[in-house]
């Protein structure tokens, strides 16, 4: 039986499988990470695998501590008890570990020049945060409406705006 919780510190982060109750003194303890193509060995062995080995530990045999947690560790973590004198003889708990970035300062694509009568499109993106962010456009201050058609304030302009791509475009 497992109870499980996921604690995500500023630098790093702790996924726990706790073994409520067994009967073997020293169950075997597996951790994996599943990938959509491979399944990786965390721990395993009794030991750090690969590159685990240089930043994640066990605490309290059960509980997995990643230092210096990337967006590369997200991912769904499994951990595996063999607990050979027990009736149940083995368990697993999956854990899907999220990680927050926080976003940067966009680059941003601006035309420097834009004939009389042609469309513009003006771009900004940043591709480290995630979630992935969302963009607003401003004008002297004030938020553009998604569509210049939705606001009278904006009835002799022709533009929309994209939040999810970061994307202005005016028409003409």
């Amino acid at each position: 039986i497992f109870l499980f919780t996921l604690c995500v510190p500023v630098a790093g982060a702790e996924l726990s499988c706790i073994i409520a109750t067994t009967k073997t003194a020293n169950p075997r303890i597996e951790w994996k990470k599943i990938g959509s193509k491979e399944t990786t060995y965390v721990f395993f062995d009794n030991k750090m695998q690969g590159d685990w080995a240089y930043r994640a530990h066990l605490n309290s045999r059960t509980s997995l501590v990643i230092a210096n947690v990337t967006r590369a560790d997200k991912g769904i973590y499994r951990c595996e008890v063999v607990a050979p004198e027990d009736t149940r003889i083995g368990a697993e708990i999956n854990i899907n570990l999220t990680v927050h970035v926080k976003p940067v300062p966009p680059k941003c694509h601006v035309p420097q020049s834009v004939p009389v009568g042609k469309s513009a499109t003006l771009q900004c993106q940043e591709k480290e945060g995630f979630p992935e962010p969302t963009y607003n456009w401003y004008r002297n201050g004030e938020a553009l409406p998604l569509d210049s058609k939705a606001s009278s304030k904006f009835q002799n302009s022709s533009f929309t705006v994209n939040t999810k791509t970061g994307t202005l475009v005016s028409r003409m």
